[in-house]
């Protein structure tokens, strides 16, 4: 990286050394694609597991899978599963993780203890995200891609996703694991920087414990008291603190605790804040590595059930049960767990050790916002790292307008502002303006629409989708456009449709209907389908900026999100995203 560049990125963002290392380490799998581990000596997974949520999720990402094979876009000899959640019921990471374990057991066999595999949660509709929802967060891109838009300097090009970045990111611990389950969600990124001489005492550490006895390794991240709201929280000895100041990456042994999503008063009265260079943080959990004999139990155990269709939590359930711990330490709600409660009395014989991490940090994605803010970071560390040249004219206008373009087509013309995302769209018009933070997801804008303005905070997703007629139960295919705004809490639940007239952005018409009588923004059926893409993309776009308030015509059929779950096309998804691919 050029001085230049080094300082622009210290100067605009503290997390700098943190992304520019994970993008040497994206680098670096990314000239690894398409090659066999073996054949060019390197460590790397022997399975990748992918949990999906319902049968179609599983067929969409098994899809993008088989087209990224057939491009030469994954490593060779790695075998890749895909294994919905069962019966698509909702069981939760831990049941997700049982499921995942018994299928692993009947299609490998006692070979599975001897493989290093990864895992990657990628269940569920990402409401908060809702671009991704039919998609995954798994297969979102971000722009570590290695190239520039040839249209202009400021605009970022991709084809790399979360999935790519999930192969890479946990590398590292490879050289310390023989065997086990590293399992991680599909919607975080964890960065860290550690030293090659504390890397090898960690794995003199790590080489006395016993490798027969189960155990669970967790990575351990330094956080601000919010972050540690919403996360496992980890009590430390004054030892391993004392020991943290002088590494960059410690076995911790003796962790005392861990406390599920704990209020701030309530980590300062558990003596979980730690204070550092006089700043107080938590340190937290993310992703954990599972080792074979601890695989092994659960093995037996989801063996020994006749379905796993409960559903739990590795973190608020397991975790919080080790150090001999009858109930979990936790501060939300528990459920009743009769049919898993040997597996959690069991947990209370598991050790929990600490990948400890001082020089680290996790990125959630978990709302559209998150998603931009990652998007902006990724954005800089891009620019820093591949330009050797930076004039003070490139560096202020880059500074005033970052935006990301992945796998679209639009004239050079078009003005793209500052914190757009265009993912697979296509503009044909030269006469159209965008706003900032403008998000279009498989959108096609035709030619003929003459002046348009598009608004911006929100999000444009097309999605294929099939109605099926109930008379014929033949279906009919169309496109629908989803509009949300990004500050939206499109999850969110009210009692009437005057609480979501007066909670939610959206100016819903007092005649809107909703999905189940379910009085939520992702149950309102306010999207109309039409047979073309363009037409989908006006339609919609008319139907919100038409007036003060949603125009839901009386003769026009219109479907909430929860409706196009069912309506998905996963054959034509697949083929939407891989077009320009």
């Amino acid at each position: 990286m050029s001085s230049d560049a080094c300082s622009i990125v210290a100067q605009e963002d503290g997390d700098s050394a943190l992304l520019v290392t994970l993008y040497d380490r994206i680098s670096h799998y990314k000239r690894l694609r398409g090659q066999s581990p073996q054949e060019i000596g390197i460590p790397f997974w022997d399975i990748i597991v992918i949990s999906a949520g319902d049968h179609i999720q599983s067929e969409v990402i098994s899809g993008f899978l088989i087209n990224l094979g057939n491009r030469n876009l994954l490593m060779k000899g790695v075998t890749y599963k895909v294994y919905p959640d069962p019966d698509g019921q909702r069981v939760g990471d831990g049941g997700a993780t049982l499921n995942v374990v018994k299928r692993l057991m009947e299609d490998f066999g006692d070979n599975v203890f001897e493989q290093r595999i990864l895992l990657i949660h990628a269940g569920g509709f990402s409401k908060r995200i809702p671009h991704l929802s039919f998609i995954t967060k798994l297969f979102c891109p971000i722009p570590f891609g290695l190239q520039s838009d040839a249209q202009d300097e400021n605009h970022s090009t991709s084809n790399l996703t979360m999935f790519d970045l999930k192969q890479a990111m946990y590398l590292r611990f490879l050289d310390t694991f023989s065997s086990g389950i590293f399992a991680a969600a599909s919607d975080d990124i964890e960065s860290f920087i550690d030293s090659p001489e504390d890397f090898q005492r960690f794995k003199a550490d790590l080489d006395q414990l016993n490798p027969d006895e189960p155990a669970l390794f967790s990575l351990a991240h330094p956080s601000q008291l919010q972050i540690g709201k919403n996360h496992g929280v980890f009590s430390l000895s004054k030892a391993s603190f004392d020991a943290l100041q002088s590494t960059s990456m410690l076995l911790i042994r003796d962790c005392l605790k861990v406390v599920q999503k704990p209020t701030i008063e309530e980590m300062k009265a558990r003596n979980l804040v730690i204070s550092s260079n006089n700043e107080d943080i938590v340190y937290t959990d993310s992703a954990y590595w599972m080792n074979a004999p601890l695989v092994k139990r659960l093995a037996d155990f989801a063996l020994s059930q006749s379905s796993a269709n409960e559903e739990f939590s590795m973190y608020s359930d397991f975790m919080t049960r080790q150090s001999g711990k009858e109930a979990p330490i936790s501060t939300i709600e528990e459920p009743n767990h009769s049919s898993i409660q040997p597996l959690l009395d069991m947990a209370t014989k598991v050790p929990i050790y600490l990948i400890a991490l001082p020089q680290s940090k996790f990125y959630h994605l978990g709302t559209t916002n998150e998603y931009l803010d990652m998007v902006q970071k990724c954005l800089m560390i891009q620019k820093a790292t591949t330009k050797l040249e930076i004039d003070d004219k490139s560096l202020e206008n880059f500074q005033a307008r970052r935006s990301f373009i992945s796998c679209s087509d639009l004239p050079a013309q078009v003005f793209i502002p500052h914190g757009c995302v265009l993912d697979h769209t296509v503009i044909s018009t030269n006469t159209i303006q965008l706003r900032p933070k403008t998000i279009l997801s498989n959108c096609h804008i035709p030619m003929d629409i003459g002046e348009i303005e598009i608004p911006g905070e929100y999000v444009y997703a097309t999605v294929p989708v099939e109605l099926k007629s109930d008379a014929t139960q033949k279906s009919t295919p169309g496109f629908v456009t989803k509009i949300t705004h990004i500050n939206e809490d499109v999850k969110g639940v009210y009692d009437s449709l005057v609480d979501v007239q007066g909670k939610t952005m959206v100016r819903l018409p007092s005649h809107v209907s909703f999905t189940n009588d379910c009085f939520s923004l992702w149950n309102a059926k306010i999207f109309p389908m039409e047979t073309d893409k363009c037409q989908s993309f006006l339609a919609s776009f008319r139907t919100f900026f038409s007036g003060k308030e949603l125009i839901l015509e009386a003769d026009t059929a219109y479907f909430s999100c929860d409706d196009l779950m069912k309506m998905r096309s996963k054959s034509r998804i697949v083929q939407e995203f891989s077009l320009y691919k």
